[in-house]
């Protein structure tokens, strides 16, 4: 039986975090809460007499507050409170506003978390993983907020940080959406364009002429993400060339009310055009879009459904 597909192409500011979520049990005097500059995972946290590791999505419980956060014997800082949503984000552990996003110690802690993300790319969450956990054991504890940045790499020499203004575009994009992790919360109520597709099964579909440059991201990798059985690639007419410094923007693409990862491209694609090709498991193009603006939206939502 054939199935057809309508694509709806729609532009959003929402930064869309995507996780698995802590499967651990809860009891009902537990504080939960979720650890934000995107989604971070594997950040250190102790409270009362428990020690555990954050989540995919961020997630902490906790049976008793305070809880403090650490990356090996870095003292991250600690909260006394989970916020009324829940969300714990670098201003939140510093204890200013989250307006202040400006403030030197919130964009220590941002640069940080973003530097350490193991695959560069704060924009689908940020993974810290044990070997760099381990990096980070020193005999005595150091308090993120008694060193400077230029201090904590002569301590750590393999630590590569972000660039600042970066971090803070990042953090600003984060806290604006609020942080969400789940998709229900996607604003998918203005299509700026409709188009019929074809059909799944249909194999002759082809790139529109000229679409057949691989889009990258900043560190020159073609791009791609896999949602349900689909892959999912991107396309330009334009032939880009690697730019470590451009910060990233995004390409989220929702299949049947699923939705895929932020998939991350150079910003320097911005004001050009792409198209969104799908394929099946037999690496069959199934789906393909009309030409798509690269606008100056943190992430562009693409929604496919039945």
């Amino acid at each position: 039986m054939k199935r057809h597909f309508w694509l709806k192409l729609l532009s959003s500011s929402l930064l869309i975090i995507t996780g698995c979520g802590n499967n651990s049990a809860t009891t009902s005097s537990d504080k939960v809460g979720y650890l934000i500059d995107a989604a971070v995972q594997g950040v250190e946290y102790r409270c009362g007499d428990k020690i555990d590791l954050t989540a995919s999505d961020g997630k902490f419980i906790c049976p008793t507050l305070p809880v403090s956060f650490f990356i090996g014997s870095l003292n991250l800082g600690s909260i006394s409170d989970i916020p009324t949503d829940t969300k714990v984000f670098p201003q939140d552990i510093i204890g200013v506003g989250r307006d202040k996003l400006n403030n030197s110690e919130v964009l220590k802690l941002a640069t940080l978390l973003q530097s350490l993300d193991s695959d560069n790319n704060a924009s689908n969450g940020i993974t810290i993983t044990s070997a760099l956990r381990n990096s980070f054991n020193q005999e005595n504890e150091t308090v993120l907020t008694n060193v400077t940045l230029e201090e904590l790499q002569q301590l750590y020499p393999t630590l590569h940080l972000v660039n600042e203004t970066e971090a803070m575009e990042h953090l600003t994009t984060s806290t604006n959406s609020g942080g969400n992790t789940t998709s229900n919360e996607l604003n998918t109520t203005t299509p700026t364009a409709n188009m019929d597709t074809t059909n799944e099964e249909t194999t002759t579909l082809k790139l529109p002429e000229g679409y057949n440059y691989r889009m990258i991201n900043n560190q020159g990798i073609a791009v791609e993400s896999k949602l349900d059985n689909y892959t999912i690639k991107l396309y330009s007419n334009y032939n880009e060339t690697i730019s470590p410094q451009s910060r990233h923007s995004g390409v989220v693409v929702k299949i049947n009310e699923e939705v895929g990862e932020n998939i991350a491209i150079q910003a320097t694609y911005l004001g050009k055009s792409m198209v969104v090709a799908v394929y099946n498991e037999r690496n069959e193009l199934v789906i393909v879009s009309d030409i798509i603006e690269v606008i100056d939206v943190p992430v562009i939502v693409v929604t496919l459904s039945k």
